[in-house]
């Protein structure tokens, strides 16, 4: 589709002229993703990505044009679907709220299982089941338009190296392997350990040299983690709409790759552009409202409902049992039962860092993963993700390659 070549060919243009080209390049991507003679949906949320959409959407009249958008409550002030609606509303296109977050988590894990590969953890999976059920209503699968960042990327904080800039993008995440070194033996740890350090070499590895920090982490956005939500996207909402990504058209992305890097970073030229351009979608809200805590939320779940988890726990079998065994997910699952409260957790991190010492990767994962100090609620994240990966790898490989 196109090539992550960054190059200086739009430096010598005035930063004016390249806010005009890339007004020019956003409006004729969305035109060539919306149908005339038929409605087309744009997932909306109060951010610069999916309102810049909106804005070209109105300026082109898009007629047919309706936004949906998800979360906990419909109304509640200051969330992204509260800001989405008013906009929408200014510009007088209807809007469509989405519940989600109300099955429990047992059913989210097991939808996600059947994702067919692409192996991602998606805990708004039962808002999408109900944005299918809505766009069924309107036949033969209607356009989604979908706000997927391509203009920059926010930069992460603290970011000074390219390890750095990988680990604030949570691919291949390292960080958390510390919580398991106390419930595997040393031979486990150090293949996961070690595996998950030399996936994070190979990525880096693949990095063009000689780019900024910003473009490191906005070249691995594209390369890494959109690939695969794209992957997602497509298996769930591509049997019931077809999705379309204007912020990824070509012409777009070969213009945002020859930015001056200053105008990539922060997405400093889309919101400029959007604030200069859209002032009708833009109107200074700022989201107040974030939406659900997810990782409490997660910790909640798996208290109240411990037992169930720990018996389909116990009788089933996975290829993941060879490295993170059942017994070390139920001393998990002990440990999310109790809470992970101050002193305790304290004593547990002691303990993670002292056997990493001894383990010969202490030092080597204390400079490149970076224990997370700030605890409480990682656990129950952790094993909702081992859980996650545990059910996929059981759905997807049969019992000859087991």
């Amino acid at each position: 589709h196109w090539r992550l070549e960054f190059s200086d060919r739009y430096v010598h243009l005035s930063e004016a002229r390249l806010r005009d080209e890339l007004h020019q390049r956003l409006v004729a991507a969305v035109e060539k993703r919306l149908d005339s003679d038929r409605p087309s949906f744009l997932a909306l949320s109060g951010g610069w990505d999916s309102g810049s959409i909106l804005g070209a959407a109105g300026r082109l009249g898009a007629e047919g044009l309706r936004c949906l958008s998800y979360g906990e409550a419909e109304g509640r002030a200051g969330t992204d679907a509260e800001l989405a609606a008013r906009a929408a509303g200014r510009l007088g296109f209807p809007h469509d709220f989405v519940p989600g977050y109300g099955r429990d988590l047992s059913e989210i894990l097991k939808a996600n299982e059947i994702s067919e590969g692409t192996c991602q953890l998606v805990m708004e999976i039962d808002a999408w089941a109900r944005v299918a059920e809505l766009l069924r209503t309107h036949g033969d699968p209607p356009p989604l338009l979908l706000g997927d960042q391509g203009v920059g990327i926010r930069p992460a904080e603290f970011s000074t190296t390219r390890a750095d800039a990988l680990r604030s993008m949570k691919i291949r995440d390292a960080r958390w392997v510390g919580w398991l070194r106390p419930y595997l033996d040393r031979e486990r740890f150090d293949v996961l350990a070690g595996g998950l350090l030399d996936e994070q070499d190979r990525i880096l590895n693949r990095v063009p040299d000689g780019i900024s920090l910003d473009d490191t982490r906005y070249w691995i956005y594209m390369d890494q983690y959109l690939t695969r939500l794209l992957a997602y996207r497509e298996f769930f909402a591509g049997r019931w709409s077809r999705p379309r990504y204007p912020l990824l058209d070509h012409d777009l992305i070969e213009f945002v790759l020859g930015l001056p890097v200053e105008m990539r970073s922060r997405k400093r030229i889309l919101t400029e552009m959007a604030a200069e351009r859209f002032p009708e979608v833009f109107d200074g809200s700022k989201v107040q409202d974030s939406g659900p805590r997810v990782r409490s939320w997660m910790g909640d779940q798996l208290r109240s409902d411990i037992e169930q988890t720990r018996v389909g726990l116990n009788g089933t079998s996975s290829p993941l049992d060879d490295l993170l065994p059942p017994e070390a997910l139920n001393a998990l699952l002990n440990n999310v039962s109790e809470g992970w409260v101050g002193g305790r957790r304290q004593r547990l991190w002691r303990r993670a860092r002292r056997d990493l010492k001894g383990s010969g990767l202490g030092g080597l994962l204390g400079r490149r993963i970076g224990l997370e100090r700030r605890g409480s609620e990682l656990p129950p994240a952790l094993l909702v993700r081992a859980l996650f990966l545990r059910g996929f790898l059981r759905s997807r490989v049969g019992e000859q390659d087991r």
